[in-house]
């Protein structure tokens, strides 16, 4: 992610900060499907739609409920997990404190 956080900070916006993760992970860390999973979800975090495999919707809903960290609030209808939709519903954020 460190490419992508660069491109943040540097003109104040995430464009293709997934797809400079993506680049940047060394490519023989981790093998085979979790690579590929992995590859996934960094080429497809921004603005995806919900997942239906659990690894990609849980990757996702995580970065989406950590949203407000930049003023947004997260849309439930985005979110892929049941788990994710009822706190951003509930707009319980506190819970993921602990």
């Amino acid at each position: 992610m460190l490419e992508g956080r660069v491109s943040f900070l540097t003109d104040g916006t995430w464009h293709e900060a997934g797809l400079g993760a993506a680049a940047f992970m060394p490519k023989n860390s981790v093998h085979g499907t979790r690579m590929q999973l992995l590859v996934t979800a960094c080429e497809i975090h921004n603005g995806a739609a919900p997942q239906t495999d659990p690894t990609l919707g849980v990757c996702l809903d995580a970065d989406r409920l950590d949203l407000g960290r930049v003023g947004i609030t997260p849309d439930p209808a985005r979110l892929s997990t049941s788990t994710a939709r009822d706190i951003a519903t509930r707009l319980a954020w506190h819970e993921l404190d602990s």
